[in-house]
């Protein structure tokens, strides 16, 4: 929990805390704005999030990655390399 320097009440917002600021705070006590980090855009151009479906999981297997590493572990017979 991280408190504005001047008045002593917590701090929500990224800008503010890395100021040590609130935003009124650092009006008052700076003579200018604070200038908050850009955020995401609503309305028609906006992007929409990638479905749970699209999304991709760092060291997530795909079926593709399960198939191929099963071709490796197999002899041409189709007996398993690794049970003998």
């Amino acid at each position: 929990m991280v408190r504005c320097a001047r008045c002593h009440r917590v701090i929500t917002d990224p800008a503010a805390i890395e100021a040590g600021y609130g935003a009124k705070c650092y009006a008052k006590e700076f003579g200018k704005k604070l200038k908050s980090p850009a955020r995401p855009r609503k309305g028609k151009n906006a992007t929409q999030p990638k479905s749970t479906a699209e999304r991709q999981i760092i060291g997530q297997l795909t079926v593709y990655d399960i198939l191929a590493a099963h071709e490796k572990s197999t002899d041409q017979n189709g007996r398993c390399a690794t049970n003998g």
